[in-house]
């Protein structure tokens, strides 16, 4: 485990033991490891979301959970980053209300995915 993964993990953590005791150093530490970026804005009330979402959308899963888990997600921003993984534009299309399908095609074009997706949109009727 890497230091800068313990400190943020330890960051996380404290805000959440100290009844989520949200401060702006907690929440720097915690966004430095990606995933706990994503989970400090899901979990620590007073959490600046942009903030977070900014640091966790750098890992394209992180960018999947975050719009599909955290309240005022900015979510084009979201599906940028997700749309970067054939894998994780396929479960953007997938899971979260309010994805452009069509950018999310566009996103697996020749991977496994590409049919999965081009049946989603066939059900929903966009086709």
């Amino acid at each position: 485990m890497s230091n800068t993964y313990k400190i943020a993990s330890n960051a996380y953590y404290e805000a959440i033991q100290n009844g989520h005791g949200h401060t702006k150093k907690l929440q720097d530490e915690a966004c430095k490891e990606l995933r706990l970026a994503y989970y400090y804005a899901r979990d620590v009330v007073g959490a600046d979301i942009g903030y977070c979402q900014e640091w966790a959308c750098k890992d394209p899963k992180s960018a999947f959970y975050f719009a599909l888990n955290v309240e005022g997600a900015d979510i084009e921003y979201c599906q940028e980053w997700a749309c970067k993984d054939p894998k994780c534009a396929y479960w953007f299309a997938a899971d979260v209300k309010g994805a452009d399908l069509e950018a999310c095609l566009e996103a697996v074009k020749e991977s496994v995915f590409e049919e999965g997706i081009k049946k989603l949109i066939i059900n929903i009727g966009l086709e």
